[in-house]
């Protein structure tokens, strides 16, 4: 069955590379999807940025957010594009430098916070804050997505924060 007036019925896709971005919207148009969440972003940039990394990927297969976009309008799909915050999935010298500059979530023991084997940036330091919005503000302005939907913009539990700054504050 359609959508409803107002009802939103979306699908989020972690992985951005839809391929044929026209038969993706067409397929879920006709299938009464009326909304798309693609994840666009983390600490690097599926689309062309002048504030995250571009992954190598997009620099080969060109901004699929354009792509999505353009797709996404001709069947009426609003696009959603997903922002993964705080979250450092590669490039590994941003990791790297990240560490250095002791911008990371860090345990009680001082040892650097890992999910999936990845450093996260801590919430708390105002230059993590200036780079999300930033990140944030060039998705809004540059592309006019229907939404931009934040995601892990948050401690990830009780077992963080505990670096300098998080240990000043409190």
């Amino acid at each position: 069955a359609l959508s409803r007036p107002a009802e939103l019925r979306g699908v989020w896709r972690h992985d951005p590379w839809v391929g044929n971005w026209d038969k993706a919207m067409k397929t879920l148009a006709k299938n009464g999807f009326n909304a798309f969440f693609p994840n666009m972003c983390a600490s690097f940039a599926h689309y062309d940025s002048q504030v995250l990394s571009v992954s190598d990927r997009a620099k080969a297969e060109g901004d699929q957010i354009v792509k999505a976009l353009a797709a996404g309008r001709k069947y009426g799909i609003a696009m959603h594009i997903w922002r993964v915050n705080y979250q450092i999935w590669g490039p590994a010298d941003f990791q790297e430098r990240m560490v250095a500059e002791n911008r990371v979530q860090k345990k009680a023991d001082g040892s650097v916070y890992l999910t999936n084997g990845n450093a996260v940036l801590c919430p708390s330091q105002t230059s993590n804050q200036d780079l999300e919005v930033a990140a944030m503000r060039e998705l809004a302005v540059k592309y006019h997505p229907d939404g931009i939907h934040f995601d892990y913009i948050r401690y990830p539990d009780a077992g963080t924060c505990f670096c300098e700054n998080c240990l000043r504050l409190f």
